[in-house]
């Protein structure tokens, strides 16, 4: 197993640069200053390529260009945490709140407003 950090401006030259990947996990972790997102790929061995965001205006490239299947990994991110995906014209669509759902309250984002 593999553990890089990435930039984020250089994210998706990294992935489209792995040789045989297939996307596995992408998972969001919030920290002090900054949002980690870890994306997990099976390649010969399992390798996790993190990349750290900082908390005002929090936004990456997407990455459904080269993986249509994680559209729906960037919506769950974005819907509980309002990280922003560049690129995903359908994050703002909701995937597991209901349509009712306060749209400044963001489930696994610590903060006031939030849940």
């Amino acid at each position: 197993m593999k553990r890089l950090k990435i930039d984020p401006d250089k994210l998706t030259g990294f992935i489209e640069k792995i040789e045989t990947p297939r996307l596995v996990t992408l998972t969001c972790m919030e920290r002090n200053s900054s949002f980690e997102l870890i994306y997990g790929f099976q390649t010969e061995e399992l390798l996790f390529a993190s990349v750290e965001i900082p908390k005002k205006n929090p936004e990456v490239d997407s990455i459904i260009e080269i993986y249509p299947g994680a559209e729906l990994y960037e919506r769950e991110i974005h819907e509980n945490f309002d990280i922003s995906f560049r690129g995903n014209k359908h994050q703002h669509s909701r995937l597991f709140l209901p349509e009712n759902w306060p749209k400044d309250c963001f489930p696994l984002k610590k903060g006031e407003n939030n849940a």
